[in-house]
């Protein structure tokens, strides 16, 4: 998710400031928002759900 813009990793020991800090980072990052929004709507043009069947469907046939 970070790398591709849309959110923030943190370590597994992160504090419960460190993850309060990133939630608010994450809801007032206009550039966040901006690539979610964008994101949606790609893969909302998309059929997941056969794509996704279509591929475990491949893998059963094996």
């Amino acid at each position: 998710m970070q790398d591709n813009g849309l959110g923030l990793t943190l370590p597994r020991t992160a504090s419960a400031d460190a993850i309060g800090d990133a939630v608010r980072r994450i809801l007032t990052d206009r550039g966040i928002a901006e690539r979610v929004s964008s994101t949606g709507r790609r893969l909302r043009t998309q059929d997941g759900a056969a794509v996704a069947a279509d591929r475990i469907e491949a893998l059963v046939a094996r």
